[in-house]
């Protein structure tokens, strides 16, 4: 049976690499990653299922056909993939891990999806023809995301706005979302559209040894460009009409449809057939170059550089050799040039687009530099702490979590504990709203790994890695001379571009999935020795009751994966929804969001979280008793049942401790000693944050403890260089309480210097009067 372009599998697969890098849904927490997240997993479902339905029909099933170096490596990536799902099930946040943070989603679904992305490309791509019209949907799926990303460089941005002001300056980021993450998506896609350009420049030439690639027909060229004309209109008109950024989805589909099988015919004059993959390159490089992230440039450099190496070595070309290193050497000197004080290159290369490239030296505190640097450091001395036995989150066994992880999507709250107190404080800002950075990611992929994934998980990366660039390299050794050669080294590129930009970069789905699908391409059988992809007719390998109960099985599955993917969507949007309510100061509205977005999931800590926020807020400006406790035991009841789901960490449970002090105020006196273990255990996680040891101390103080109460508050202040506030007023009437009248008025003075203005007409009723008993201060919105 021949390779047909319009199987479902393979439709499926064009409408992966067509449809999800224009996903964007304005709404959601991360309008760009969640939107992809979401889609990516149910078309790989999909596909998987088409895959599944046709398999039977097969002789043998081609998922481990191959030589013996293809199925080692394809057992490699199984293995990769089971350690992810052991590490799924034993996270700290099992549902989180699962699906995904809100605002990235690299959760095992999306891992999962680019693992089985592998597997099914490498069962339905097995021919040149199969390989080219797959890395061509690709292509053409990248041209919108260029076309938008232009319109962006020059003004016109119909796309959701950063929310982060540190990156808002970088406005070339097109449908992924931010200028790093568009240099990941397109920095795999470069060397592919070298490859295609190659093939079509050495068509016809004998002594290039690359095959004549035949060249599609007009209406083919219609198509493909009717599709990207659809699709940018889809995203620009989204910007006014929500619903055309769902349509965008199955317009991807309808564009695999609709191009999958085209016949070839006679087609357009050589010229415009290498036109259009030169041109391609060309917009593709100068988008990465206008987005301004040095990571993905030099990254993609770095892909092309080695591909070019390879592939002149596989032809013996030393002269071109030579002058390659020579070029490549320039190029370094010209980089440690730009970057070095006083260089003559720095203020020319500081007025162009390459601005960024002068600053890779720039370590001052605040720089990205100086931010990676500082995780790294962190991620480092604290694992190597955690195997002397110390633990880094309260409550795990250091030996375990060192092997296991803490599973995928949890680097919140680790890296938080070993990274968050050399970053300080940092903060974003902007006219409407501040916040404090938190890190969520080590911009390094080894590391990343290492956190969610432990020693094993580390491991097993690098032994795929490692294997994967073995298997390609003896690949292209054994290739016949010609395209599959020429192919195979730019896919190697694309490879290790990918891989490189990984190390000072962030993954996401979209770029996850086109690694595993070129890195499929790239150890697949040589082409001459592939068997047809449909393999041959045969009778059943197994009975027919038992295929279709576990077809129909694998559909439930699907089905059920789908559903708890779109609440998690839908959950995304509702804290959005919430987020911007509380910034326009809406907490009622608010906290009606976040309570949808913790019914729909309830597995994850942050639409909890923030209910409980927005309960305490609201609370602090409740007249009614009664409602004000309500709201109250509403947002600490939120808190406990996600602490059911995942690991509580120092945000839960200083937020319980916060609500329990609160409704001890309120008249539940019993509630104390629930506000004081909270503290205690939000204290494990940050014991040298001084707010927090002001609050424990106030909470102390409150209990009746004035002596815990003085110490806690004097430590508080030990940490923050006399500045908070907060320490000064519970210290001031601790001290009154044990009769140092001198401690207390001095304390009260600096409590008065030192308090904010909107605190300032409150402590003139808390703080006592020459010679009066102090009182404590009453709580509140913060």
């Amino acid at each position: 049976m021949r390779w047909s372009p319009r199987s479902p599998v393979f439709v499926g697969l064009c409408a992966v690499v067509l449809g999800v890098p224009l996903l964007v849904v304005p709404d959601a927490t991360g309008p760009y990653d969640d939107s992809k997240a979401w889609a990516l997993p149910i078309l790989v479902a999909a596909t998987a299922l088409a895959w599944l339905g046709r398999v039977r029909e097969r002789s043998e099933s081609p998922f481990f056909a191959g030589d013996r170096a293809g199925r080692i490596f394809g057992w490699i990536a199984v293995g990769y993939l089971a350690w992810w799902a052991i590490t799924t099930a034993a996270s700290i946040a099992p549902g989180q891990s699962l699906l995904g943070n809100f605002g990235r989603g690299m959760g095992f679904l999306s891992v999962a999806s680019g693992i089985a992305l592998f597997f099914l490309v490498r069962s339905e791509c097995r021919t040149p023809e199969a390989a080219r019209a797959l890395i061509d949907a690709a292509l053409l799926g990248s041209v919108p995301v260029c076309l938008l990303a232009l319109g962006q460089a020059l003004g016109w941005d119909p796309l959701p706005k950063a929310w982060d002001p540190a990156v808002a300056g970088l406005k070339v980021r097109s449908t992924l979302g931010q200028h790093i993450l568009l240099g990941s998506y397109l920095v795999v896609l470069v060397p592919l559209a070298v490859a295609r350009f190659a093939a079509a420049l050495g068509g016809g030439e004998t002594r290039r040894h690359v095959e004549t690639v035949r060249p599609v027909s007009p209406l083919t060229l219609l198509i493909g460009a009717l599709w990207v004309a659809g699709a940018v209109g889809l995203v620009g008109l989204g910007a006014r009409w929500p619903l055309a950024c769902w349509l965008v989805g199955p317009w991807g589909a309808a564009g695999a449809v609709a191009l999958a099988g085209r016949p070839a015919g006679e087609g357009p004059p050589g010229r415009l057939r290498l036109a259009l993959p030169g041109a391609l390159v060309a917009l593709q490089v100068l988008v990465v170059v206008l987005s301004r992230a040095r990571g993905p440039f030099l990254a993609m450099l770095l892909g092309l550089a080695v591909a070019n190496f390879v592939l002149l070595g596989r032809r013996r070309a030393w002269k071109a050799v030579t002058v390659s290193a020579a070029a490549a050497a320039a190029l370094v000197l010209v980089l440690v040039l730009v970057n070095l004080p006083h260089s003559p290159l720095a203020p020319l290369a500081t007025r162009t687009v390459f601005g960024r490239l002068t600053q890779l030296s720039n370590v001052k505190p605040g720089s990205p530099v100086w931010f990676r640097l500082r995780v790294w450091n962190g991620i480092a001395s604290g694992w190597t702490d955690q195997l002397r036995g110390r633990e880094v989150i309260p409550g795990t066994s250091p030996p375990v979590r060192s092997v296991l992880g803490y599973g995928l999507e949890t680097q919140l709250l680790t890296l938080g504990q070993l990274a968050l107190p050399l970053l300080g404080d940092a903060r974003a800002r902007t006219q409407e709203w501040h916040a404090q950075y938190l890190v969520d990611r080590a911009h390094n992929t080894l590391l990343d790994h290492l956190v969610t994934g432990g020693l094993v998980g580390a491991g097993l990366w690098l032994l795929l890695v490692g294997s994967l660039l073995a298997v390609a390299a003896s690949r292209i050794r054994t290739s016949a001379p010609g395209e599959e050669t020429s192919f195979r080294g730019w896919a190697l590129g694309a490879i290790v571009a990918h891989l490189a930009e990984g190390q000072v970069g962030i993954v996401t789905p979209m770029p996850l999935a086109l690694f595993w699908i070129t890195a499929a391409l790239l150890v697949s059988a040589p082409w001459p020795a592939a068997p047809a992809a449909g393999g041959e007719l045969a009778s059943p390998l197994r009975p027919r009751w038992r295929w279709n109960t576990g077809m129909l099985v694998a559909s439930l599955l699907v089905a059920l994966m789908t559903w708890t993917s779109t609440r998690w969507l839908l959950a995304s949007e509702a804290y959005a929804a919430g987020v911007r309510r509380v910034i326009e100061g809406r907490t009622a509205d608010a906290r009606a969001d976040f309570a949808h977005s913790t019914a729909l999931c309830p597995w994850l800590p942050l639409p909890a979280q923030a209910l409980a926020y927005a309960s305490l807020r609201a609370a602090a400006g409740e007249p009614d008793p009664a409602k004000r406790l309500r709201l109250l035991r509403e947002g600490e009841a939120a808190l406990i049942e996600a602490r059911d789901y995942a690991t509580g960490g120092p945000v839960s449970w200083l937020l319980t401790a916060q609500l329990a002090f609160a409704e001890a105020r309120a008249g539940e006196r019993s509630k104390l000693a629930v506000s004081l273990a909270a503290f205690e255990a939000a204290a494990r996680f940050r014991p040298g944050d001084p707010q927090l040891l002001a609050q424990w101390a106030w909470a102390w103080l409150e209990s009746g403890d004035s002596t815990r109460a003085r110490e806690a508050a004097q430590n508080a202040l030990a940490l923050s260089a006399d500045r908070e506030w907060l320490a000064w007023a519970v210290l001031a009437r601790a001290a009154g309480q044990q009769g140092d009248a001198a401690q207390a008025e001095r304390a009260a003075d600096r409590t008065r210097a030192l308090a904010p203005p909107e605190a300032r007409p409150l402590l003139e009723n808390v703080l006592p009067s020459p010679g009066a008993r102090p009182r404590p201060p009453r709580q509140t919105s913060d």
